[in-house]
């Protein structure tokens, strides 16, 4: 809810929600910048290394690629590469402020706890040009959720341990 309220601060055409603990992938900021000067993409989702909680890395290219880019509509590269593994790490993406409504999310956010925001940008950009760039742009922290983190939300939330894998998704996706 936090990143979603803090767009009503934004003042530039572009936003980059970064995670307070995905370190930056300094080589990739001059592409990134040049990329979004053009103009031409309403989103910019990064190819970004995975690390461990404790800091090693995971995976250099988490989603495998046989090329530097993927440019289409946003919709075409949901289908290519898959709903979740495009949207899940907001630390991956750069898109227009413009097209997300702070309203909408937070309906989005009531309708699942888990990967509203995947939702959420999808349905901000749908048919727009989008680019996957085969290239970092954070190290992307992986989380340890091993020690009962989603038992205890969904304790809090009062719903089923595995409610926000599978219950909350799929109200997600009849939405």
């Amino acid at each position: 809810e936090s990143m979603m309220r803090a767009l009503d601060y934004v003042s530039g055409d572009y936003v980059w929600i970064l995670g307070d603990d995905d370190p930056v992938h300094l080589t990739s900021i001059d592409l990134m910048l040049s990329r979004i000067a053009r103009r031409d993409l309403a989103v910019l989702i990064f190819n970004s290394t995975t690390i461990r909680p404790q800091g090693h890395v995971a995976d250099l290219q988490p989603m495998p690629m046989n090329g530097p880019i993927v440019s289409a509509t946003l919709d075409r590269i949901v289908e290519s590469i898959g709903l979740v593994n495009t949207f899940a790490g907001t630390s991956n993406i750069v898109q227009l402020r413009r097209n997300l409504d702070v309203e909408n999310g937070l309906e989005w956010l009531r309708t699942s706890k888990i990967y509203s925001h995947v939702a959420w940008f999808v349905e901000a950009h749908k048919g727009q040009r989008a680019a996957f760039i085969n290239m970092p742009l954070v190290f992307y922290r992986l989380n340890d959720y091993s020690d009962g983190h989603w038992d205890r939300a969904a304790e809090r939330f009062n719903v089923p341990s595995l409610y926000f894998w599978s219950l909350g998704l799929v109200r997600l996706l009849s939405r």
